[in-house]
């Protein structure tokens, strides 16, 4: 069985929108946000559907537009994957130069690209370990 649950999304008249959950329902809403609570609501009421990821396709009319929405999401999940690796190396890195190696908030910021406040809040003098 699939790890996703695709969730087919309509654009109605009058700037509403329709989802239909495979084995759950249909659902309406005045906006995109308001239909993915409603549709994350019944999702987590049904202990199956709650384990599986939601795909949202969207029927908008335009092809061409769907096509280049679908992709801009795909490389946004793509980037905060990125993201979330990048911020735990940044951290492992800062408490390393920081406790290990001595260095200054200020010189870390520099070589890692980042504010010195970051650095503080990553590696907090205050938790320095005991030499």
């Amino acid at each position: 069985m699939s790890s996703d649950l695709h969730v087919q999304v309509t654009a109605l008249a009058g700037g509403r929108w329709k989802a239909r959950v495979p084995r759950i329902g249909d659902f309406q809403a005045g906006s995109l946000p308001s239909l993915d609570r409603k549709v994350r609501a019944a999702v987590a009421g049904d202990e199956a559907a709650a384990k599986r990821a939601l795909i949202y396709l969207y029927d908008l009319g335009d092809q061409a537009v769907e096509f280049e929405a679908a992709k801009i999401r795909t490389a946004r999940r793509k980037i905060e994957k990125l993201e979330a690796g990048l911020a735990e190396r940044t951290a492992a890195a800062a408490r390393k130069l920081v406790y290990d190696l001595g260095l200054s908030a200020r010189d870390t910021s520099a070589l890692l690209g980042v504010s010195f406040q970051r650095v503080q809040q990553l590696a907090p003098s205050d938790e320095r370990p005991p030499a």
